[in-house]
């Protein structure tokens, strides 16, 4: 996929990862597959949260950008 640059777990199974050219994954078995979020942006991605009981995360990245996103 390319430059991981931060990962975000709100338990033991489940997980977020954020990198380079928008790269966001979600993981729901600790890590073992990774499944790609659909978005539409193409910034590179330095800082994900997320909050398990609002289903709500952000992403921060280039140019300033900050993204809210749903799972």
């Amino acid at each position: 996929y390319g430059l991981y640059n931060d990962l975000f777990f709100t338990d033991t199974k489940n997980g977020f990862i954020c990198g380079n050219n928008g790269i966001i994954l979600k993981t729901d078995d600790g890590g073992e597959t990774w499944a790609e979020a659909e978005h539409r942006f193409a910034a590179d991605f330095y800082a994900i949260w997320y909050s398990a009981q609002k289903k709500v995360g952000f992403v921060c990245g280039s140019d300033g950008a900050l993204i809210k996103f749903g799972y």
